[in-house]
């Protein structure tokens, strides 16, 4: 729920959004089994309060997360990810984006008979998917809508798609009709956009939205912006009779949005709906370190104009 008050805005959680954090982030963490690469990297870190160790772990968000790091496995270090806030910032920031903008989104998720497609890039531990779900959980709630997602996650890092994978089967987390497509973006490097077409073709219909999702992916140094050009422009062409949204976010500032400033000045029939890119501070309760956690958002939605 977003809270203005005199100090800033506050998103503050619901009892239900808060037992899933603690249950997909907190729980799996404080359960792992303890290596001695484990005590040394990451429990010894945390207590010493040594967060440099931490931050190079997790690389800031952006780290090659097919690669070990000091005994650690992949697997082991996307775990330190999601219970570091990094997976709950993202997360929290995208339901910020569906509260707020509701007025939005709402006629579009929950038309009789529309179907959304979600493409999600970088998709990460599945943080977007997770924020839609949450979103669609508390409008649920209110007015017993149904909701039809078909979600297409691609990401390079397998040990971040297996994390993702896992999430999906949560329980009671996402709508019974929802479905899930996985594509690893980089082991399928020669066939991933024929899987992502395949996949398209087999959920498109009249009334479905085609949501091209970006959660800070504009911000990662090996983002090859002009093939994603080409593949955006590729998915306009093909199914050029679709409703298509977009959703972008990412740090503010100059040097981190370079590939975006060229993205939207190539993808021209996007248009903003909201006078964006909006720059916005918000705070929120951050689950692992027990404390308030600022946070400041630039993000944009677009929508097709034919």
């Amino acid at each position: 729920m977003i809270i203005h008050q005199p100090d800033g805005i506050k998103y503050y959680y619901s009892d239900e959004i808060l037992s899933y954090f603690k249950n997909l982030l907190i729980k799996p963490f404080e359960q792992h089994i303890i290596t001695k690469a484990w005590q040394k990297e990451v429990l010894d870190s945390y207590n010493n309060k040594d967060f440099k160790t931490i931050r190079e772990i997790v690389g800031g968000g952006q780290a090659d997360f097919e690669e070990p790091f000091r005994g650690l496995t992949p697997e082991e270090r996307v775990l330190v990810y999601c219970y570091n806030g990094n997976m709950q910032q993202h997360t929290v920031s995208q339901l910020y984006i569906f509260e707020k903008h509701a007025n939005i989104f709402d006629k579009y998720f929950f038309e009789p008979e529309r179907r959304v497609i979600f493409i999600d890039f970088g998709c990460g531990p599945l943080s977007s998917g997770i924020a839609l779900a949450m979103y669609y959980a508390q409008v649920q709630k209110s007015n017993s809508q149904k909701f039809f997602l078909n979600y297409i996650g691609m990401d390079k890092a397998e040990s971040m798609l297996l994390k993702a994978k896992e999430f999906s089967r949560y329980p009671n987390l996402f709508p019974q009709e929802t479905t899930f497509y996985f594509i690893n973006t980089y082991k399928e490097a020669s066939i991933f956009k024929y899987r992502l077409y395949q996949c398209l073709d087999s959920y498109i219909s009249k009334n479905a939205l085609i949501i091209l999702n970006f959660s800070y992916l504009f911000a990662s140094e090996s983002l090859d912006i002009d093939k994603l050009i080409r593949l955006i422009q590729e998915i306009l062409s093909t199914y050029e009779s679709q409703q298509v949204c977009l959703i972008f976010q990412n740090p503010p500032g100059t040097d981190l949005n370079i590939k975006w400033n060229k993205f939207q000045s190539q993808i021209k029939e996007l248009k903003t709906v909201i006078k964006g890119p909006i720059s916005e501070k918000f705070n929120f309760y951050c689950i692992q370190s027990k404390r308030k956690r600022n946070t400041q958002l630039y993000y944009d939605i677009k929508f097709r104009t034919n």
